[in-house]
C-alpha cells in the first residue's frame, strides 16, 4: 500500500518531467533533428478567447494599443481576426501563426484555459519550444486562473520569467 501511495504521489508531481524526458529520448533515438524555422513575420501571436467580449476588448484596446502603437518600439502582432486567411482551416492558420511569430502570448482566463483551442495552441507552441530549444511562450493572466492546471504548472516550472499577472505587473 505504501509503494502504491508513493507511486501515485510521484506520478502526480513529476508527470510532465517524465513525459517530456520520454518523448525527448524517443525522438533522439529515432534520429529526429530540429526543423529550420522560417524567418518570423510577426513579433508575437496573441492567443486569447475571442468569443469573450471583455477579453476581446482588453486585447484590442489595451494590449494591441500598447504594443503596436508605442513610439519607442512598435511590435508587429498577429491576431486571429485580423491576420488569419479566410477559408483556411483553423488548425492551419493556428500553426502558421505560431511558426511565423517570434513569441506566442497567451491571454488567460478561467474559461479560455478550459477550452480545446487553448490546449491545441499551447501544445503547438510548446512543441516549438521543444523543437527549437527557444522560449516562445508568454502567459498573461487576466484573472486568477486555475493554479492547479497542468498547463500552468508546466509553464511555471519551465520558464518562470515569462508568466505575467495583469494588472499586478503590466
Amino acid at each position: 500500500i505504501l509503494a502504491l501511495m508513493v507511486f501515485a504521489v510521484m506520478s502526480h508531481l513529476y508527470f510532465w518531467d517524465v513525459w517530456y524526458s520520454y518523448h525527448y529520448c524517443a525522438a533522439r533515438l529515432k534520429g529526429y533533428r530540429r526543423l529550420s524555422s522560417p524567418a518570423a513575420c510577426y513579433d508575437a501571436f496573441i492567443a486569447y478567447d475571442s468569443e469573450d467580449p471583455a477579453v476581446n476588448e482588453w486585447v484590442l484596446q489595451e494590449l494591441v494599443e500598447r504594443l503596436e502603437n508605442q513610439k519607442a518600439r512598435q511590435f508587429n502582432l498577429c491576431l486571429e481576426g485580423r491576420d488569419w486567411l479566410p477559408g483556411q482551416p483553423v488548425f492551419d492558420n493556428l500553426s502558421q501563426s505560431i511558426q511565423l511569430s517570434k513569441k506566442t502570448i497567451f491571454v488567460l482566463t478561467n474559461r479560455y484555459i478550459k477550452s480545446g483551442r487553448f490546449k491545441t495552441t499551447f501544445y503547438m507552441a510548446h512543441q516549438r519550444l521543444l523543437d527549437e530549444k527557444m522560449d516562445v511562450i508568454i502567459l498573461v493572466f487576466l484573472e486568477q486562473v486555475l493554479q492547479k492546471s497542468r498547463y500552468v504548472r508546466l509553464r511555471k516550472r519551465l520558464c518562470r520569467s515569462s508568466v505575467l499577472e495583469w494588472p499586478t505587473n503590466p
